[in-house]
C-alpha cells in the first residue's frame, strides 16, 4: 500500500509503530533529509521535533499538517484500534503549491541555525514533489479509507495482546 502510495504521489510516506519506530516506509525518499542527517545536529532536531508531533498528533487524536524543523512540510495521522493508539503514518516531505508551510526562504531560514550549506539545500528543495492542500487533505481521506478497509477486511492485525495500551488509555480517560 505505501509503495502504490509513492507511485502515484511521489510523497514519501512511512508507517510507525506508537512508539515512534519506522516499521515500513516507501522504497523511495527525497535526497533531503538523508543529507540533513550527515549533520549530527539537524538529525537530533529531527528526532526532537517529530517526536513532539508524534505527541501532538496523538492527544488531538487525528491528522497534524506542519512545518518541520528545516522548513519542509509533513504530516502524521494517528492510527487507533479500539481507541487505543497503535500506529502513525507520516508523510513528507514536500512543498506546498500555496507557499503557506514552506518556501525557499523559509528553509533557508530554517536551515541557517544550523552550520549547512544553504546551495546544496536549494537545490535539493527544488527536487522535493509539491502539491496543493486540497490535493493533501485529498490523500489523506484517501489513505485513512484505506486502513479502514484493511482493518474491516483483516487484512492487517494486531499481533500481540493490546491489553497495557487499553489500561493506559483507560487510566489517562479517568484520571
Amino acid at each position: 500500500l505505501l509503495q502504490n502510495f509513492y507511485n502515484c504521489t511521489h510523497l514519501p510516506i512511512s508507517f510507525f509503530d506508537a512508539d515512534y519506530n519506522c516499521i515500513s516506509y516507501s522504497t523511495k525518499d527525497t535526497n533531503f533529509c538523508p543529507y540533513l542527517f550527515k549533520f549530527a545536529d539537524m538529525k537530533n532536531a529531527c528526532t526532537c521535533s517529530t517526536a513532539q508531533r508524534f505527541e501532538e498528533s496523538k492527544k488531538q487524536g487525528d491528522t497534524i499538517i506542519y512545518r518541520c524543523h528545516a522548513g519542509l512540510i509533513d504530516t502524521i495521522t494517528p492510527i487507533f484500534y479500539q481507541n487505543t493508539l497503535i500506529a502513525y503514518i507520516m508523510i513528507g516531505q514536500f512543498r506546498d503549491k500555496e507557499k503557506i508551510y514552506s518556501t525557499k526562504t523559509i528553509m533557508e531560514t530554517c536551515l541557517s541555525k544550523y552550520n549547512v550549506n544553504l546551495d546544496k539545500f536549494k537545490n535539493l528543495y527544488k527536487q522535493l514533489p509539491c502539491i496543493s492542500s486540497k490535493e493533501l487533505y485529498s490523500l489523506l481521506s484517501i489513505l485513512k479509507l484505506c486502513i479502514k478497509f484493511l482493518w474491516s477486511e483483516q487484512l492487517i492485525q494486531c499481533k500481540s495482546t493490546m491489553l497495557a495500551s487499553e489500561i493506559n488509555a483507560y487510566i489517562d480517560s479517568h484520571i
